[in-house]
């Protein structure tokens, strides 16, 4: 059965949502919609609001959910995004570990996330 909440609208409410908890509450409610998943779009969105924030331990768990249901292969721009946020607080050795995570979790890194580490 399809779910009757398209992904886009998952995405455009916890991108507008300014209150991080309650874009949260929201993202994870979706998912008693039948029929709804949470992919790559929509767990790459709450991490970005998360890591944006400053919200890291809530986006580690974000992050944990996300690697038992989506490929690893897919994860990639999610790793980088996670990477950006913690550099942005200047917390350097949690950039370097979400990179390092990344090979750990077979997603191979590309010229793009090991830019993004280098730039931090």
């Amino acid at each position: 059965m399809n779910s009757s909440v398209p992904t886009k609208h998952v995405v455009a409410v916890v991108k507008h949502q300014k209150d991080t908890l309650r874009a949260l509450e929201m993202f994870n409610s979706v998912r008693k919609d039948e029929g709804f998943k949470h992919n790559v779009l929509t767990y790459k969105c709450m991490i970005e609001k998360l890591g944006y924030h400053g919200k890291f331990e809530v986006m580690e768990d974000v992050m944990a959910k996300m690697r038992g249901e989506i490929d690893y292969a897919l994860m990639e721009g999610v790793y980088i995004s996670a990477v950006r946020s913690y550099g942005r607080k200047r917390k350097i050795q949690e950039s370097i570990d979400v990179f390092e995570r990344m090979d750990f979790y077979n997603c191979e890194p590309s010229v793009q996330a090991y830019n993004g580490i280098m730039n931090i």
